[in-house]
């Protein structure tokens, strides 16, 4: 019998028998065992003895072969035709191999450019869609020591309350709110550090902040926006409203359901927060951290309306150049205690008690120190970002005692970072990373690491290819982890402490041209952002855990373009603002904990607006608003559950009666297996909720900001293009009896509520 010549033949290397011998430039050697010589076809030929035995064994294999066919039936069936004989099929000669050298053998193969080629950047981790609520809390925080203790106070304190935070009353919710993974003395420590580096960097003769102040008259010809035209709000309940007029300055109190109140009137309603007119667009906004009960500060970055205003002639559109004023305005908003002894907002009204004026032009980003300073005259230190491509840490100083507003024009600023020696990289976003350090995004893609006392670059590394358009850290449980997300990319999570080891990033590449949609949740230790995709109408909003970053969660869709949004240092409620107006709020927790559970999400209201008419003295009005409030919540249902279950139900009916048995409970969880479980996350990402409608842009939702004080964690201010902020406390009651029942002996805070019950 002949035997192939690959089973004959053995491949080695000579460095495989000689160790001294290199490997690099080495070919491979194919040697065959002495004795016979090759056929034609390939095959060896044996000794003659042996060739008529290897004839007849070959006869016996084929009638073997032949039998060993008609096995399977037992009564074959005669055919109608005479059967014909088969012809054996001639053997194909093998090609013989050539010899290759080991440089080629090891050769990677190029990237496949084609774009109907396979996928190949994809990951599948242990999250799953279907893991349940005890699984997920292990793959999310089990890298901590008492993940279990502090998941359990998270769950019984926010789990009940899914579209709305409850208010803050005992001392054991404040503390939650304030400090839920850190420890409770962590504020005060750093407090405590970052006065003594102040004062070490005074009697140092370190830089200090130079400016001058200004008059009202001045600051507001030169660096603030200013208009005498007057705005016409629609404000109150559906069926009911009632025109107001407003002008830059002007607030409007309204009651807890979105109506105007009178603040004279003897029965004061239950105060629901203030309709504030600053006469600008306002681009960034932010609350200033406090440990008090004193007035809260909100800073906000205002520019006039024709800085956004269509031009017909790109040429004649205003540029850095010629914009060089800048300014930051610092509003205080009264507090007062209610009935029940939270915080709200007070019946007085807000006033501009500060203003920071500048030459470094408009200020595209602003932050508060997360640390205050703590003394009298210093509320804390804040980092604004200029057009100039320079980003700047100022004091924002507040005169003691006096009850009118001052104006200040900072000539130097406390520190001032820039890339040094690159004059064609500018500093396009940054985060703090504690009260000493700063990590910015760069337009080269880059981001850098910076240390304020004493002021200088740490490192700088190479992320993304694209300029950076967001940056968010996990301050104040994970500071070092930074997640930078690119213009045009993958939203890349990197640990500082370890850059060039430490990075993870959603194979997802995406597109991102608008700012401020990335956000980082302190509950929950993940980052909210847009679901990582090149669709131009994505409207969903997706969740990555630190543990589990590559695989986003769903957490909401909106009916229309997201333009911001924003998540409470202090719960683990979302808003999101949008294109139409809209602002909508949902319970993170509950939607990526809930197995097959209902969860809602609610529209808070509804701006809209109209541009004033043309007429000869066009400049008195500048248009019009409507501000609706009432709406019902809704059901928060992944993007294409409704479909694709709607397409499964429509199939089983074709199925016959066989479909139609059963309980209608398990034909529901059939829909649901089918239609939700087994669909591919990613493509539903990208499904279109309805056709994109476009707004004015004046309509939109500009910035969101929620408080980042315990006390006032329900506070929320959202600016819309229009030139309104609307400062709103979203505070529900019912949280006093749970927090006052969980501390009794029955309730473990080791044993976590059991959210999994429906579906045991």
């Amino acid at each position: 019998m002949r035997t192939r010549k690959s089973n004959q033949a053995k491949r080695y290397r000579p460095s495989d028998l000689d160790p001294t011998l290199g490997s690099d430039e080495e070919e491979i050697a194919n040697v065959a065992p002495p004795g016979g010589e090759e056929s034609e076809d390939g095959y060896r030929d044996e000794e003659a003895g042996g060739t008529e035995s290897d004839a007849k064994d070959a006869q016996l294999d084929l009638v073997d072969s032949s039998e060993s066919e008609l096995e399977p039936e037992e009564e074959p069936a005669p055919s109608r035709r005479n059967a014909k004989p088969i012809a054996a099929r001639p053997r194909k000669k093998e090609v013989p191999i050539q010899v290759a050298s080991a440089r080629a053998l090891n050769a990677v193969p190029d990237y496949p450019l084609d774009p109907s080629a396979k996928w190949t950047r994809a990951y599948t981790g242990p999250l799953k869609r279907w893991t349940r609520f005890h699984d997920m809390v292990i793959l999310l925080y089990g890298d901590r020591d008492n993940y279990s203790r502090i998941v359990s106070r998270i769950t019984r304190a926010w789990w009940d309350f899914q579209v709305l935070p409850p208010r803050p009353v005992h001392q054991k919710h404040i503390d939650l709110s304030a400090y839920p993974w850190t420890a409770s003395t962590y504020s005060e420590e750093q407090r405590a550090r970052l006065g003594d580096r102040l004062r070490m960097h005074a009697d140092n003769g370190g830089s200090r902040q130079s400016s001058a102040i200004l008059t009202p008259e001045a600051a507001f010809s030169s660096f603030l926006p200013s208009t005498n035209a007057k705005l016409t709000a629609l404000i109150g309940g559906h069926g009911y409203q009632k025109a107001y007029l407003t002008q830059q300055g002007s607030s409007i109190f309204l009651s807890e359901d979105g109506s105007p109140a009178s603040i004279t009137a003897d029965d004061v309603p239950v105060s629901g927060g203030w309709l504030l007119d600053v006469g600008g667009i306002v681009v960034a906004i932010n609350w200033a951290p406090s440990s008090s009960q004193r007035d809260q500060l909100l800073a906000m970055s205002v520019i006039p309306e024709a800085d956004q205003a269509y031009q017909q002639d790109l040429s004649k559109a205003p540029t850095t150049s010629t914009q060089p004023e800048g300014s930051v305005q610092i509003w205080k908003f009264p507090v007062e205690r209610g009935r029940d002894g939270t915080m709200r907002p007070s019946r007085r009204p807000p006033q501009l008690m500060h203003a920071v004026c500048s030459l470094w032009g408009r200020v595209a980003r602003l932050q508060w120190c997360p640390i205050p300073i703590g003394h009298d005259e210093v509320a804390s230190l804040l980092a604004i970002l200029c057009a100039d491509g320079k980003l700047r840490v100022v004091e924002a100083k507040m005169l003691g005692g006096s009850s009118d507003g001052w104006f200040e024009r900072v000539q130097d600023a406390m520190v001032t970072l820039e890339i040094p020696n690159e004059h064609t990289v500018a500093i396009t976003c940054f985060t703090w990373v504690n009260w000493n350090r700063i990590a910015v995004g760069c337009s080269d893609g880059s981001i850098a690491l910076w240390s304020l006392f004493p002021c200088q670059m740490l490192q700088r590394h190479p992320i993304h290819c694209s300029s950076v358009i967001d940056i968010v850290s996990g301050y104040p449980s994970q500071p070092s982890y930074v997640t930078s997300l690119p213009i045009g990319g993958v939203l890349t999570l990197t640990d500082l402490n370890r850059p060039s080891a430490e990075m993870s990033y959603n194979a997802n590449l995406s597109v991102s041209l608008q700012p401020n949609l990335l956000a980082w949740s302190e509950v929950l230790r993940g980052y909210l952002s847009m679901w990582p995709t090149n669709f131009t109408a994505n409207s969903t909003v997706s969740f990555s855990g630190l543990t589990t970053f590559p695989q986003p969660r769903h957490i909401m869709t909106v009916e229309s373009q997201v333009t911001c949004l924003a998540m409470s240092p202090c719960n683990p409620f979302l808003l999101v603002g949008t294109s139409d107006g809209s602002l909508w709020s949902t319970n993170v927790l509950r939607k990526i904990m809930g197995y097959r559970e209902k969860v809602n999400k609610i529209r808070i209201f509804k701006h809209e607006y109209r541009p004033a008419q043309p007429s000869p003295d066009h400049g008195r009005s500048r248009g019009v608003v409507r501000i609706t409030h009432g709406y019902l919540p809704e059901v928060n249902d992944h993007p294409r559950a409704n479909f694709t279950g709607k397409q499964a139900s429509e199939n089983k009916k074709g199925k016959g009666k066989k479909a139609q048995k059963g309980s209608a409970k398990k034909a529901q969880r059939d829909v649901e297996d089918d239609g939700f479980d087994n669909m591919d996350e990613g493509g539903a990402m990208t499904f279109a909720t309805g056709p994109l409608i476009i707004e004015d842009p004046h309509t939109r939702v500009t910035s969101i900001a929620w408080n980042p004080n315990a006390l006032f964690s329900c506070w929320a201010a959202v600016a819309m293009g229009s030139g309104l902020v609307r400062v709103i406390d979203l505070g529900v009651d019912g949280l006093g009896d749970a927090m006052e029942n969980s501390d009794s002996p029955e309730n473990s805070d080791e044993d976590m509520p059991d959210v999994d019950n429906e579906d045991a």
